[in-house]
C-alpha cells in the first residue's frame, strides 16, 4: 500500500491516512512514526520563532486570533 492509517489517530475516534514516502532507503524502512500534530498545537512556538514575544501570544490566544 502506498498510505499509512492510525486508528483512532490524536484520539479523536477517527482513522488517519498520511502517504509513505515515495522511496526507499537501502538499510532503513521509510515511514512515518508518530501521528502530525494537531492543528494548532505548534502555533505558540511558530510565533515565538517568529519573533513574537509571551505577552503578545498570549494576547493573540485571549482575543481568539489564535
Amino acid at each position: 500500500s502506498s498510505d499509512l492509517t492510525y486508528k483512532n489517530a490524536l484520539g479523536e475516534g477517527r482513522d488517519l491516512t498520511v502517504a509513505k514516502a515515495g522511496y526507499r532507503l537501502a538499510a532503513v524502512p521509510a515511514g512515518v512514526s508518530t501521528p502530525p500534530p494537531r492543528l494548532g498545537a505548534q502555533t505558540s512556538t511558530i510565533l515565538a520563532e517568529l519573533g513574537y514575544d509571551k505577552a503578545t501570544i498570549e494576547q493573540f490566544a485571549a482575543s481568539g486570533v489564535i
